[in-house]
């Protein structure tokens, strides 16, 4: 069965994920008018990073293991960077090593990461297409090297239309990938200040009049069975990784659904 590959020393995981920094994530976020756009993505990647950390502990007395690499990509007036060490990728053994401690409390339900990893950025354009060419290299280097493994996953947040280029035509060439467990996974979620026109994982393009949902719901992949059997959404058949006018609520969903490496341990 495809997209059945469990995370292991043998079969590393891959996790990119694309966060838009341009000036726009300044503004509030839906949900929380005290809280900008860039600052609640920072906390919820923190927050990802940190359980996909967690999953990777065989025992508490060992160290982290290196299940999962990951990449984390900011876009913005800046262009296209890492937001974690080097260019590429880092093990989940060395993301432990570079997270900050933030004092949070990691018993009872995570609300708030236990270590700290992004600063939020809110500056320039939208260079969505350089972000998502940039994953696509990345995928394709990671595959030649786990091609046994689960195929890369990769998150795209963005509150805009992308402002430098068209990202569709690289979004087809990265999901053209894959390894033999199945094709790159690419799934996006819209940011925004307005929750009322919402739409959650749709199996059809949404009826919003905005030619720019249309395009990131046809950017996003088809979310595999193995995936819709361990949601914690009620998914129709053919649902897409894609959420619209996204807020607080939405984003901290979106995160802890939208890898299988979040969904369950090794």
């Amino acid at each position: 069965m495809p997209y059945s590959r469990r995370m292991s020393t043998r079969y590393p995981g891959c996790l990119i994920v694309l966060i838009d920094q341009s000036a726009s994530m300044a503004q509030p976020i839906a949900g929380n008018p005290g809280l900008s756009r860039a600052a609640a993505l920072a906390q919820a990647v923190d927050l990802l990073l940190d359980e996909l950390v967690d999953r990777c502990v065989k025992d508490e007395s060992l160290p982290v293991m290196p299940w999962c690499d990951v990449a984390v990509l900011g876009y913005g007036g800046h262009g296209v960077r890492s937001m974690l060490a080097g260019d590429g990728f880092v093990s989940t053994a060395k993301l432990d090593e570079l997270g900050a401690p933030t004092g949070a409390d990691a018993t009872g339900p995570r609300l708030q990461a236990t270590r700290r990893w992004i600063t939020p950025l809110a500056d320039g354009n939208t260079p969505m297409a350089e972000a998502v060419a940039r994953a696509h290299d990345l995928a394709a280097r990671w595959i030649g090297g786990h091609p046994d493994s689960f195929p890369p996953v990769v998150l795209n947040i963005t509150d805009g239309q992308a402002n430098t280029g068209d990202p569709a035509a690289h979004a087809a060439r990265l999901t053209a990938l894959g390894t033999r467990d199945g094709g790159v996974l690419l799934f996006n979620l819209h940011l925004s200040g307005d929750t009322s026109a919402m739409v959650e994982f749709p199996s059809a393009p949404p009826q919003l009049g905005d030619p720019f949902a249309t395009h990131l719901f046809g950017m996003s992949s088809v979310i595999p069975d193995p995936m819709v059997e361990t949601s914690q959404f009620p998914l129709r058949p053919g649902a897409r990784g894609f959420v619209f006018n996204g807020g607080a609520t939405s984003l901290t969903r979106f995160f802890m659904w939208g890898t299988p490496f979040a969904a369950a341990g090794p």
